[in-house]
């Protein structure tokens, strides 16, 4: 069947070799089960699934059998979609599904298994679970970028899953390459986890917590590059910390920042200490950044404070256009907190200063 829109209501089974829905622009699934089998194919630029006001049940099972969509939506946060019926949608036995971007949520069921892939396999440019529950027990989840955001957004994995990466997976590894964590969501491996050596580990720090983002039940690798980004809407106090990783053993580091050394957020906005021990990664001790100037008239001296590893070099201008460095400026360090004095000629008029970090 050919069609530039199918709404696939009541069941629908599409089996053996050669049987086809090709859904053209879009193909909605509405029903309460599903078959994919022994062969057949469901194809769209832009497949929907959970828009039931019923529980349902899709099934892609056997080999040569596939769902191939540009995008593909699980609970899209359709207006009419009854909030409490629910959606599995499982991938066996050699089926396949794949798409440019496979998007779960918002409004996935929570505490709710949305997807499962067991002996099947799926490869999508992005996923970002937004809500709701995956689960890789068996079988191959390939990503080019992987995005847990949502507060009860989590996957379980025995499974292999590579992300970003080209090695060539088997079955119970995972690979890391690119990959958002937010501290709402989590993520479980079955196994040993690798970061990748040119990987991205970027953390959405939105609230302390202290259940690990990253947990695996094998050895977690370090490597790569671990990058901080505030939420927007984020409850983080000054000494807040979050649990990053639990292993049962953990090597390597990160390729940009070392154990004992504080991360800052992109924007600069706020730093953590990072703390590796031999089975936890921590980001600890939150400090919003913050420049505290202070002038001794008696001393004739101004001193800036600010938070240790904030800033590795400091400039002066006359004019806020022409910048020199101060040259082997004298940090004075007191535990997380780094202060730096100058003498002051007021007979010379206004001086401004800037803090910078090496790569500034």
């Amino acid at each position: 069947m050919v069609s530039q829109g199918a709404f696939l209501g009541c069941n629908l089974t599409v089996r053996g070799a050669g049987s086809e829905i090709q859904g053209g622009s879009s193909a909605s699934f509405a029903g309460r089960n599903g078959l994919i089998a022994d062969g057949g194919r469901l194809s769209a630029t832009e497949i929907d699934l959970g828009l039931a006001f019923i529980d349902s049940d899709l099934l892609i099972t056997g080999p040569g059998s596939s769902m191939e969509g540009q995008t593909v939506y699980m609970f899209k946060g359709e207006p009419f979609r009854e909030p409490s019926a629910r959606l599995s949608l499982l991938v066996a036995d050699g089926a396949n599904l794949t798409a440019h971007a496979f998007l779960i949520g918002p409004d996935a069921p929570k505490a709710t298994n949305v997807f499962t892939l067991d002996g099947g396999n799926a490869t999508v440019d992005s996923l970002l679970l937004d809500n709701g529950s995956v689960t890789i027990r068996h079988g191959i989840f390939r990503a080019g970028a992987l995005e847990i955001v949502g507060t009860n957004a989590s996957i379980n994995a025995s499974g292999s899953i590579v992300v970003g990466s080209a090695d060539a997976p088997v079955d119970g590894q995972f690979k890391v390459g690119q990959i958002t964590l937010d501290t709402k969501g989590r993520l479980a491996a079955a196994s040993a986890v690798n970061l990748a050596s040119g990987s991205d580990l970027v953390v959405r720090a939105s609230a302390p917590t202290s259940n690990a983002l990253l947990s695996a039940s094998g050895a977690i690798t370090l490597n790569g590059k671990l990058e901080i980004a505030l939420g927007a809407s984020h409850t983080l106090q000054p000494g807040n910390s979050i649990v990053l990783m639990t292993a049962p053993a953990i090597t390597g580091q990160f390729n940009n920042i070392a154990a004992g050394q504080r991360i800052f957020t992109t924007d600069g906005s706020g730093s953590f200490l990072l703390s590796v021990t031999a089975d936890t990664v921590t980001l600890s001790n939150f400090q919003p950044f913050a420049v505290t100037a202070s002038f001794d008239a008696a001393a004739s001296k101004i001193t800036l404070t600010f938070p240790t590893g904030s800033a590795t070099k400091i400039q002066t201008s006359i004019n806020l256009a022409d910048w020199t460095d101060v040259p082997s400026p004298d940090f004075q360090i007191s535990g997380d907190q780094t202060s730096w004095s100058t003498p002051i000629d007021l007979a010379q008029g206004r001086r401004f200063y800037r803090l910078l970090r090496a790569s500034q």
